[in-house]
């Protein structure tokens, strides 16, 4: 419980007590619970999206709420991490100038942007999903959007950093558990669709075969995105991990609409 405890006060704003003394043995223990942290956003997700539906709230309203909620319990680290890890790799720099730029606290147009373009997909994504039953779609994408953390963080696939935040979790997992994670990640996903459609009255065909698309592209896109991070930076940080939630919660949830509505 205590890799649970410690990814939860990493991760949320919830008040659980961190270990005092952290290190890489603990580390581990951390990623390895984080999926089970997407777990309690999702569930959290979703539960708004079904009661803000149950006394017809507007959509948009809807999607706003629970953007801004996703914000706010992660300490905005999610949307940071997009915001740097976009400057950084924009930027063109060699790797050290790159991380440089990362560690500023400023934020660059490229960064800015990519944060507004993917926090109004997820509102609108998840305020669309809010109309067509998709509660449990809502808190699917919000879980599994972590569940390629451990992929990100498997051995062999960085160097692990000097220092900071991502020291703690870079080059901590197996490679067969990561994979394992993110494979019952996708399987999550696709479930989910097939569980909205039904709940519509139709037949989850079409959204199974594009919930297993956007599943493949999703893991293959994490590879890739991970590989290039390495090209370019030198190494995987925390900011990278947090840019990698963000982006997937926001594709994750683009795609969950067009699974459901491809029905429609």
């Amino acid at each position: 419980m205590v890799g649970f405890r410690t990814a939860l006060s990493w991760m949320t704003i919830i008040p659980v007590k961190a270990p005092d003394e952290v290190d890489r043995a603990l580390g581990v223990r951390t990623v390895r619970a984080i999926p089970l942290v997407g777990v309690v956003l999702g569930l959290f997700c979703g539960l708004v999206s079904w009661g803000f539906a149950s006394i017809a709230i507007p959509w948009p309203i809807t999607g706003i709420v629970i953007t801004t909620l996703l914000a706010v319990l992660t300490r905005g680290m999610h949307v940071d991490g997009l915001a740097d890890t976009i400057d950084g790799l924009g930027s063109y720099q060699e790797p050290d100038e790159a991380r440089e730029i990362m560690r500023d606290g400023r934020v660059g147009p490229l960064g800015l942007t990519a944060v507004v373009l993917a926090l109004i997909a997820e509102a609108l994504a998840f305020g669309l999903l809010s109309t067509h039953n998709g509660h449990i779609m809502t808190g699917t994408v919000v879980a599994v959007a972590r569940w390629a953390t451990p992929l990100m963080c498997a051995a062999g696939a960085s160097q692990v950093p000097r220092r900071g935040f991502g020291y703690l979790m870079i080059g901590t997992q197996r490679p067969a558990f990561a994979w394992v994670v993110a494979g019952i990640g996708a399987l999550l996903f696709t479930c989910a669709a097939a569980i909205t459609s039904a709940l519509c009255g139709r037949i989850p065909d079409v959204s199974v075969v594009v919930a297993l698309l956007y599943s493949a592209a999703a893991v293959v896109g994490t590879v890739l995105y991970r590989q290039h991070c390495v090209r370019r930076l030198g190494y995987l940080t925390g900011d990278v991990l947090g840019a990698n939630v963000e982006l997937l919660q926001a594709c994750g949830a683009v795609a969950a609409v067009c699974a459901v509505t491809a029905l429609l």
